[in-house]
């Protein structure tokens, strides 16, 4: 199955646990020994990290004429040209790890995006009232456009189905994928032992 990931949300170790939500998953996808072709929709300023994905022929990374470092342009960009992208590349499926989904363009495109929380509208004062409303439009946009909403959660799962009625019946929960370090494993449990005597 050919699909793409829209990556021009990521500047590079500044979005946080969505970042390493993203390359924990396409680390995964490429240590399975599944059959799949991934388009990996890259900037010009962010590229540079997917770079190793390209040593696995089951990845194409395509770059897109738009930085990450400038958000607003960023969004434009999404919604103006995103959708004409995919179709020129005949992808039909495109997941969205973001909440930043665009809405313009996109109709010939069979979207899957994940919601990670609603901190906007549980927790307000911690951001600016214009990002509350703008959230607050993306999250239901994405699902109303979006043949699937995938939650990290299952509280999430229902926050996101209260939040919007239309998330009920196409919303699945699936865990955040997670890298272990075994050496650090083994650290803790030297050091638990040690604690316990």
């Amino acid at each position: 199955m050919d699909f793409a990931i829209d990556l021009l949300w990521v500047r590079n170790k500044k979005v946080g646990g969505i970042e390493s939500y993203i390359r924990n998953l396409l680390d995964g996808f490429s240590s399975s020994l599944f059959s799949f072709h991934i388009y990996l929709l890259t900037s010009k300023d962010n590229s540079n990290t997917f770079k190793k994905y390209i040593l696995d022929k089951r990845f194409t990374i395509i770059v897109c004429n738009i930085k990450s470092a400038s958000v607003k342009k960023r969004i434009i960009w999404q919604n103006l040209h995103l959708g004409s992208l995919l179709k020129k590349n005949n992808i039909n499926y495109c997941f969205e790890p973001y909440y930043c989904k665009p809405f313009l363009n996109t109709r010939k495109v069979k979207f899957i995006t994940t919601i990670h929380d609603l901190q906007a509208i549980h927790f307000p004062k911690y951001f600016s009232r214009f990002k509350v409303l703008w959230m607050k439009f993306s999250w239901q946009e994405a699902i109303k456009s979006s043949i699937q909403v995938i939650a990290i959660s299952n509280y999430v799962k229902k926050d996101i189905e209260d939040f919007s009625k239309k998330a009920v019946g196409k919303t699945k929960v699936i865990y955040n994928p997670i890298i272990i370090n075994t050496k650090e494993t083994i650290l803790f449990e030297a050091l638990q032992k040690k604690i316990q005597y």
